[in-house]
C-alpha cells in the first residue's frame, strides 16, 4: 500500500526538475508495474478509489 501511495505521490506532484504528471499518465505508469512492483489487487483498489475519483473531479 505504501509503495503504491509513494509512487503515486512522486509522479503526481511537481518536483524541482519536472512538472507533475496528469492523473491518466500516473495511472498508466502504475498499471505498467502491476504484478511486478505493485500487488495487483491493491493497485486495482487504489486506481478505482483514488485515481479515477481524481480524474472525475477534474
Amino acid at each position: 500500500i505504501i509503495a503504491i501511495a509513494d509512487a503515486y505521490e512522486a509522479m503526481s506532484s511537481d518536483r524541482p526538475y519536472r512538472k507533475a504528471l496528469p492523473p491518466e499518465q500516473v495511472m498508466e505508469e502504475l498499471i505498467n508495474n502491476e504484478g511486478t512492483q505493485f500487488d495487483p489487487e491493491l493497485l486495482k483498489v487504489f486506481v478505482e478509489k483514488v485515481i479515477k475519483t481524481k480524474i472525475a473531479e477534474a
